[in-house]
């Protein structure tokens, strides 16, 4: 009966949860062909979770943000070194338009989960966490840009990121048919509901011996 109601309460939690956004953002998963002028919109952003439950394989320095403050000119020098065995979800925000006319697009979105750090400076010249450097923790069958200018130039009156709560941000991304922005974007890592399912079958039956024993 013990193993039951554990198990009961364990299917009862919530499913793994898809990032709230705004109406302008598409989410994506598994392989993509990034290329320029491969997955292009006048009208919306891109979301791709590129790995869940990712153990890095080795220490990563990414760059953070201060809640509540606009990066508009400069990514700020604050950053984060995460260990190699830390479990992340990493999550690719793409933006490029097939128009010629330079506009912006600004997206929010909310992940649930802690955002652990940014990869999104297009020269990596200037320090800090390159996103070309940190395409090893992508999705191995995705095909990224050859780009200079991937990630975001934060340029006055061009693109711009803040980190509104601990696990939401807004981008706005100014971009044309020659130009994409890219930041990569590290989380804490969800557990999967049969993840969840099977740790509590586990404790289950370690409480049901323990109260035969």
């Amino acid at each position: 009966m013990k193993v039951l109601y554990v198990l009961f309460a364990a299917l009862s939690l919530p499913p793994y949860s898809a990032p709230i956004t705004s109406a302008n953002v598409t989410l994506l998963s598994g392989s993509q062909n990034l290329s320029a002028g491969a997955l292009t919109s006048n009208s919306n952003t891109f979301l791709i979770l590129e790995r869940t439950h990712f153990a890095l394989p080795e220490a990563v320095r990414l760059d953070t943000l201060t809640i509540g403050i606009t990066n508009s000119t400069l990514w700020p020098g604050s950053s984060t070194m995460l260990a190699a065995g830390t479990m992340v979800d990493v999550w690719l925000f793409h933006v490029q338009r097939s128009g010629f006319s330079m506009s912006g697009l600004t997206s929010t979105i909310d992940f649930g989960a802690p955002v652990l750090g940014y990869a999104g400076r297009s020269l990596c010249g200037l320090g800090g966490a390159c996103l070309a450097g940190t395409d090893v923790f992508g999705n191995p069958g995705s095909s990224y840009a050859n780009h200079a200018l991937r990630g975001l130039e934060l340029l006055p009156n061009r693109d711009s990121i803040t980190q509104l709560t601990l696990s939401s941000v807004s981008i706005t991304a100014v971009t044309n048919a020659f130009t994409l922005d890219e930041v990569r974007i590290f989380t804490e890592s969800q557990p999967e509901p049969g993840t969840l399912v099977l740790t509590a079958i586990a404790f289950g039956v370690i409480a049901a011996a323990r109260r035969i024993r």
